[in-house]
């Protein structure tokens, strides 16, 4: 993962690195795979990539991560209910 943190919290994003490698139990010789990854998950925007590796029969793939814009508009509106409540509230039961 990239070096994002939860402080940034709703507008975090993470990056992570993916690599599988598949062998033969007997042989251990490599295997071809085939990875789907989906484009989404709930409340999360999920965009892939993937690119040649080192190797001619490697594939680096990249998962970037994001909080989707309702996500984020939720969170500050529930921040902002907050801020209202903090402000508003009465002095005389705020101290008890």
């Amino acid at each position: 993962m990239n070096e994002d943190s939860v402080a940034h919290y709703p507008f975090d994003s993470y990056v992570a690195r993916l690599g599988i490698e598949l062998r033969d139990g007997k042989s251990s010789l490599r295997l071809p795979a085939r990875i789907t990854m989906w484009e989404g998950a709930l409340g999360y925007n999920l965009h892939t990539t993937g690119r040649p590796g080192p190797d001619p029969d490697d594939t680096q793939l990249t998962a970037i991560v994001a909080r989707n814009g309702a996500f984020a508009l939720f969170a500050l509106c529930a921040y902002g209910a907050m801020l209202v409540l903090a402000v508003r509230a009465d002095p005389e039961t705020a101290h008890r």
